[in-house]
């Protein structure tokens, strides 16, 4: 049986496959979590002492840090592009890779639903 075929009860229904859980060290940058604005989001912090509290709505979670950063400024399409071709990217037209939704192999939920 391949990765991609799932077990099939006595009608020939494909089950759904038991979950593994697989921790690992994720680097993420900060977000709204409504994802009414898309992009870096800002913090202006004065100079001094400040506190910063964390909710954890599901799970526990293991921080080793936090850090704040200058966000930079994004690089124009022609300078990108250069350097794209120095490291030598090409075009992708008619590139195709097709995956099976429920063999994901990361996600974030037990259930694979549509974002709100």
């Amino acid at each position: 049986m391949s990765q991609n075929d799932f077990q099939k009860d006595v009608r020939g229904n494909e089950l759904r496959p038991d979950l593994v859980e697989q921790f690992e060290w994720q680097t993420r940058l900060a977000h709204d979590p409504q994802r009414e604005h898309v992009g870096p989001v800002y913090f202006y912090l004065t100079k001094g002492r400040h506190t910063l509290t964390l909710r954890l709505k599901q799970e526990a979670a293991a921080i080793d840090k936090i850090t704040f950063l200058r966000a930079s400024e994004p690089e124009d399409y022609e300078s990108a592009m250069d350097r794209w071709e120095e490291l030598g990217a090409s075009d992708s037209s008619g590139y195709l890779e097709e995956y099976e939704a429920e063999a994901g192999w990361l996600k974030n939920d037990v259930t694979l639903c549509k974002a709100r």
